[in-house]
């Protein structure tokens, strides 16, 4: 055999065997999911939402308003659709499912945090998307203002955050963000005082119809 046919079947060996090598490698390691964590965009305005599994994703009643669909984005750049289930303005809770969705997902715990336990809360404040704050349940949960049933939340939430999720340690979805505490700040400006409040999980279960631990 020449020579030169000797090294073209080694370089055509080669690049089969690298080929085969990254095929391998693309199998084993597929592409990283987005977080469970997304934007939820309706028309000019946008709030936050958690996928809880099966592409149902939970998010906050005034974030949806009237709207049957919303646009839905994830925290890798990806845009999908999402149609409206069921909107309880009482609770400030809504449940929208988006069947395209590939995210990582947060189980909904039902059982009630105590007060001081620490939280972190996801969402997309103002015009920074996908932000992570550190926070703890300051008060029990109540009827406050327009809602049915919230926790005080010491914290900084922002607008925009609305309808994201509340996370214990163990990743664990244990409430919605809902609203933000306001404080007079003169005859007709307010700032916002790092306090805010949150649909508890608990209350989130029972409109599902999921059990309650005691």
């Amino acid at each position: 055999m020449s020579r030169w046919i000797a090294a073209a079947l080694a370089t055509i060996g080669f690049a089969l065997a690298a080929a085969y090598c990254l095929a391998s490698y693309a199998t084993a390691t597929p592409a990283p999911k987005a977080g469970s964590v997304v934007k939820v965009i309706n028309g000019p305005g946008h709030g936050s939402g958690t996928h809880i599994g099966n592409g149902y994703i939970l998010t906050a009643a005034h974030v949806i308003r009237e709207a049957d669909s919303v646009d839905i984005l994830s925290d890798q750049g990806l845009t999908t659709k999402a149609e409206v289930l069921w909107v309880n303005k009482a609770y400030d809770v809504a449940l929208i499912r988006d069947e395209a969705m590939q995210a990582a997902i947060s189980p909904l715990a039902c059982k009630p945090l105590a007060e001081g336990a620490s939280v972190t809360l996801i969402g997309n404040p103002a015009d920074v998307e996908f932000v992570k704050v550190q926070a703890s349940i300051a008060g029990k949960s109540r009827p406050y203002a327009r809602w049915r049933n919230v926790s005080v939340v010491s914290g900084p939430i922002v607008p925009g955050m609305s309808g994201g999720g509340m996370f214990d340690r163990a990743g664990n979805l244990r409430g919605i963000v809902v609203g933000v505490m306001l404080a007079p700040t003169g005859m007709f400006a307010s700032s916002m005082v790092g306090i805010g409040y949150a649909v508890p999980s608990s209350a989130v279960c029972a409109l599902m119809g999921r059990a309650v631990p005691a």
